[in-house]
């Protein structure tokens, strides 16, 4: 007899999103978008609904966007 293959339930379908950007948030108010430039790349911001700013950084870039001045001084600060 062959052996039955059993299905992937939902719960296996729906694991954990990958996540490929670590979001930082301003720690104050601005009074204008700004872009960081990081090496070559250059993170804009997404404005949200509650007109808040977010820099979706790639993980990829996280080591050197650390040392940005922003992020050092704590300008910017990683959304928990």
């Amino acid at each position: 007899m062959s052996e039955k293959k059993a299905k992937p339930t939902k719960a296996a379908k729906a694991s954990e999103p990958v996540v490929t950007a670590v979001n930082y948030i301003s720690s104050r108010q601005e009074s204008a978008p700004f872009d960081l430039k990081i090496g070559e790349d250059i993170i804009k911001p997404v404005l949200m609904r509650d007109n808040s700013l977010v820099w979706p950084i790639p993980k990829a870039l996280l080591s050197r966007a650390k040392n940005h001045a922003h992020i050092a001084t704590g300008r910017l600060i990683e959304e928990k």
